[in-house]
């Protein structure tokens, strides 16, 4: 591959710093951010491209401000100026922040979870009967986003680019 990603040795080009030392850029038109590495289906967001705020690209600054998260009902998150000139507020997540903001709120999640809801809901993600009908009778907070995290996964919502599958 052409990276540690396993993008593919293509998806970059050579170019001249002056210093006589190659300089590798990415070509113009491959995906950049979290669409380097997941396919995001135009279906999964109503064909809205994912934001590619200037803002965003700055990998150190974005751990920072996710690891000040201690907890609470907000997420952090950058707005910003997209491509298009539209103001975007993107939620910033990543595991740590993720577990402890689902930990957090996960008895709200799933305190009135109504059996033909959640059957449907299963369904609607392409489960087959037996596991929605099972979904459905789940009680437990954890045992609910274990269950919905795997259906999720089993409907590939998220799918890795090629280069990296």
């Amino acid at each position: 591959g052409g990276s540690q990603f396993g993008c593919p040795t293509d998806a970059f080009r050579e170019s001249s710093n002056g210093s006589g030392q190659p300089n590798w850029e990415v070509k113009e038109g491959f995906p950049m951010g979290l669409s380097r590495l997941i396919d995001h289906p135009a279906w999964l967001s109503h064909g809205c491209a994912i934001p590619t705020c200037p803002e965003m690209n700055d990998y150190v600054n974005l751990t920072r401000l996710l690891r000040k998260y201690r907890g609470g009902d907000t997420l952090p998150s950058v707005t910003c100026q997209d491509a298009n000139g539209e103001t975007v507020k993107v939620i910033l997540s990543g595991s740590y922040a993720t577990r402890i903001y689902f930990r957090e709120h996960e008895g709200l999640f799933t305190k009135q979870l109504i059996i033909p809801q959640a059957k449907q809901w299963a369904l609607n993600l392409g489960s087959s009967e037996e596991e929605a009908e099972t979904f459905s009778q789940l009680h437990s907070p954890r045992e609910i986003w274990d269950y919905a995290t795997a259906l999720m996964n089993k409907s590939g919502i998220l799918r890795f680019q090629p280069w990296v599958a």
